[in-house]
């Protein structure tokens, strides 16, 4: 019998130079658009007169997050997840992630009662109010992980109805402003989000937070190849090309330069397509 969740986190990605860039660079952060509330995101703009009940038509009830996701389930269970967020796979040991990514990793807290709605509002007016207090920085830091760490158990994806809660959604964020390349972009609609997405993952692709690779070094072999369990393309056909371009000696790999000739072959023998995985499972 399948397992709920998986030892393996996984990070989908939909084309494959999106999936060489991680094996290039590292895992690149990226905004997502996540759903608050309209008096979050007010408290954030006007926090001179932060409170809990603050409608208003000019707020909306999104914003842009620097992130990257993964996912704790099963590659069997994957069809799903693949068909919104695409059919290319990064995998990672779950105990490794923990180790390498440290507090910095985290698994998504859903939300259905009130009750953390109405937390996460609390949390907001203290945010607003500490602007003079020692230590501001770490306070708002650490509230904004607990903002970013929580999502609705469930939505709409694509205009359809969808379960958030099925993805076991685990993140790192980019928790505070460490510049203008990595801030948080409060009060967005869906659809303003859609229009600045390419514009601002262009300027956070730029900044020197953007990638998060394995360890400060690779000397160490065993645990890096422990850290990494699955490399999946969308079809057989794309196999040959991604063996090639990891095979390349010149070709760094996860922001390393010098990778031996040992790790290039794990990794050649960590790749599958999706399309085997839907044939065989």
């Amino acid at each position: 019998m399948n397992p709920i969740n998986a030892s393996s986190l996984l990070h989908f990605t939909n084309s494959m130079d999106a999936l060489k860039g991680i094996l290039e660079k590292g895992f690149r952060f990226s905004y997502c658009c996540e759903k608050v509330s309209a008096t979050i995101n007010m408290n954030e703009l006007h926090p001179e007169g932060a409170n809990f009940f603050r409608p208003s038509p000019h707020i909306n009830s999104h914003i842009a997050i620097p992130m990257i996701c993964f996912c704790d389930i099963p590659l069997t269970r994957a069809k799903l997840h693949s068909d919104t967020y695409g059919k290319f796979i990064v995998g990672v040991d779950k105990d490794m992630a923990i180790t390498v990514f440290g507090d910095n990793i985290n698994p998504v807290m859903y939300r259905t009662s009130q009750t953390i709605g109405l937390a996460l509002h609390d949390l907001s007016v203290i945010k607003a109010t500490i602007d003079n207090v020692d230590g501001c920085y770490n306070y708002k830091r650490s509230l904004n992980q607990l903002i970013g760490n929580t999502k609705p158990y469930n939505g709409t994806v694509k205009r359809k109805d969808y379960c958030f809660y099925n993805e076991r959604e685990w993140r790192i964020l980019i928790p505070f402003d460490y510049s203008e390349d990595t801030k948080w972009y409060w009060n967005l609609s869906e659809e303003e989000f859609a229009v600045k997405k390419d514009e601002i993952n262009k300027i956070l692709h730029s900044s020197e937070y953007a990638y998060r690779g394995f360890t400060t070094d690779i000397d160490n072999e065993e645990d890096f190849m422990q850290f990494i369990t699955h490399i999946v393309v969308d079809t057989e056909a794309n196999i040959p090309e991604l063996v090639e371009f990891i095979l390349n000696e010149e070709q760094p790999l996860f922001g390393y330069p010098k990778v031996s000739k040992r790790i290039r072959n794990f990794l050649v023998s960590r790749i599958t397509s999706f399309e085997r995985i839907e044939k065989d499972y």
